[in-house]
C-alpha cells in the first residue's frame, strides 16, 4: 500500500473549484451530474480517487457548517480537517455570497403534506479541533446565514404551519382525535414571546409539548440561531420542551426533534451581547 499523501494546495483549489461550481448550481436550480465533475477531477489527478475526492468535499462541508452556513446538499460533513483547508474555504466564501442571500430571501415553496416518516434521528455533530477559530471567520459572520434566513418570517410561517399539520396528523393516526383537535398555533394566536410556536400532546401520555420551530430549505446539517429567551423556557419547561428542525424545506420537506433544555440538546455559541455602559471610577 502507497503512503498517505497529503493534498497539494493545487489539488484543494481544484477540489473547491469543484464544490462551489455544485454550490452555485444548488443555489440557481441548475441540475448537475455529480459523477462528471469526479471523472474530470480524477483525469486531472489519476493519483486521486473519485472517493479520495469526495471525502474531501466532505472536509469543506465541515468547514462552511462550523463557519455557520449551509453544505452542500447530500454532501455529509467530514469534521477532520485540516486548518489550511479552512482559510481556503474562507477565501472563496464570497463567490457565492449573492446567490446565497438571495436564497434565503425567496418565499417558500408549498411544501409536501407531512407524515411521521418524514421525521429523521439528528444529525450527529462532532465539532472539529478548529471549530472555534471557524466561527470567527469575518466573511461567515458577515453573511451570517442562519440568521439572514430566520429572518425570513414567511418561510418561519410556512415551516410552522408544517409542523402543526404534522402533529395533528400524527396525533390523529395515533386513535387520538381529540388532541389533534387541541394543537394549537400559540405563536400566531398570542405572538411569538413565548419561547415556543405550538402546542401539541405527547402520544403516549397526552402530556403538553411546547414546540420550537426552526425551518430551512437547506439540509438536515445546516446550523440555526436560537434566541436566549427560547433558550431560557426550554429550561423552565424541560419536561415538555421541544425544538423541531424543519429542513429540506419544500417538495422533500423533513424534520428531527430535540426534546428538553436547548443547552442540553444543542452546542450553543454566543453572537451577540447586549451591551451598557459601565460607570467608571474616577
Amino acid at each position: 500500500m502507497s503512503p498517505r499523501r497529503d493534498w497539494s494546495k493545487e489539488e484543494r483549489t481544484a477540489a473547491l473549484d469543484i464544490y462551489f461550481k455544485m454550490y452555485a448550481n444548488e443555489l440557481s436550480g441548475k441540475t448537475y451530474i455529480r459523477k462528471r465533475f469526479y471523472e474530470a477531477f480524477t483525469r486531472a489527478y489519476p493519483t486521486r480517487t473519485p472517493k479520495a475526492l469526495e471525502y474531501k468535499l466532505q472536509n469543506i462541508s465541515a468547514c462552511l457548517v462550523e463557519m455557520g452556513l449551509a453544505p452542500l446538499r447530500g454532501m455529509a460533513p467530514a469534521f477532520n480537517y485540516q486548518r489550511v483547508l479552512l482559510d481556503q474555504t474562507a477565501e472563496r466564501i464570497s463567490e457565492l455570497e449573492s446567490l446565497v442571500l438571495q436564497s434565503v430571501a425567496e418565499p417558500p415553496i408549498v411544501p409536501n403534506s407531512p407524515t411521521q416518516n418524514d421525521i429523521d434521528k439528528p444529525p450527529q455533530w462532532q465539532p472539529s479541533k478548529f471549530a472555534s477559530e471557524a466561527r470567527l471567520e469575518p466573511i461567515a459572520r458577515k453573511i451570517d446565514f442562519a440568521e439572514r434566513e430566520q429572518s425570513n418570517r414567511r418561510l418561519g410561517l410556512a415551516g410552522e404551519q408544517w409542523v402543526v399539520e404534522l402533529e395533528r396528523k400524527v396525533l390523529h393516526d395515533a386513535g387520538k382525535p381529540s388532541l389533534a383537535n387541541s394543537v394549537r398555533h400559540v405563536s400566531q394566536e398570542e405572538g411569538d414571546g413565548l419561547g415556543y410556536d405550538i402546542e401539541s400532546f405527547d402520544i403516549k401520555t397526552g402530556a403538553k409539548r411546547l414546540i420550537e420551530v426552526k425551518t430551512t430549505r437547506a439540509g438536515i446539517w445546516t446550523p440555526f440561531s436560537v434566541t436566549s429567551n427560547e433558550v431560557r423556557v426550554s429550561l423552565k419547561f424541560t419536561s415538555h420542551y421541544w425544538l423541531y428542525r424543519v429542513h429540506s424545506f419544500g417538495t422533500r420537506t423533513r424534520v428531527y426533534q430535540l426534546p428538553g433544555a436547548i443547552e442540553s440538546s444543542c452546542n450553543l455559541t454566543p453572537t451577540n451581547y447586549r451591551a451598557h455602559p459601565r460607570v467608571l471610577n474616577a
